[in-house]
């Protein structure tokens, strides 16, 4: 009998420090930034809220980590004012947040990815966080700025949270990035590999 107590108690023990030492599920919320009438910028017939869109899509599909759920605030082309973006991100507090945008400039030659992340006294997960995109997407991309800003998706975040313009649609290299599937696949990828760094 004793024994049996014994083998009974090794075994829970065994069970209890197995789903202990399971990885935590992460979170990830996806602002996929425009929608419906509010397209973004726009060039040459390519909108930036078609672009933000796709490139959600694929960072949901190419997710094959089951420790890690990405989440977007909007699967279709509809129209989401920034105070339903924050309500919808407060109510499912994720671990993470990344608003995806794609920009523009009359300045043709401009190119590259820009991060942006809060401006949040006495935080530096945000900071942290950006530092984290710069350095895995920088290996593909031209990183043009990180900076701190003061967007509303940004500084009402309720977890560390980073803005990415993925490139410029008005400078002809970035748009064939954004606007092929092979592009924003690789950028997708790019942004995984990103969030895989900090979870």
């Amino acid at each position: 009998m004793k024994k049996l107590v014994a083998l009974f108690i090794l075994v829970s023990a065994s069970i209890f420090v197995a789903f202990t030492l399971l990885p935590e599920k992460k979170v990830v919320f996806i602002d996929v930034g425009h929608g419906g009438k509010d397209t973004g910028a726009s060039y040459e017939g390519v909108s930036e809220k078609d672009i933000n869109l796709k490139v959600a899509e694929k960072l949901v599909k190419l997710n094959t980590d089951k420790h890690l759920e990405i989440v977007l605030n909007r699967t279709s082309d509809a129209f989401i004012t920034l105070e339903e973006r924050v309500a919808k991100m407060k109510a499912l507090s994720p671990d993470l947040m990344v608003s995806l945008h794609s920009n523009l400039s009359q300045n043709l030659s401009f190119q590259g990815i820009e991060l942006y992340y809060p401006n949040k006294d006495n935080d530096n997960t945000a900071d942290d966080l950006a530092l984290h995109f710069e350095q895995s997407l920088g290996a593909d991309y031209a990183v043009r700025a990180v900076n701190q800003a003061n967007f509303f998706v940004l500084k009402n975040a309720p977890c560390p949270a980073v803005m990415l313009e993925m490139g410029f649609l008005s400078n002809e290299k970035d748009r064939a990035v954004l606007t092929t599937e092979s592009g924003q696949e690789k950028m997708a990828l790019g942004i995984l590999k990103s969030l895989k760094t900090q979870l």
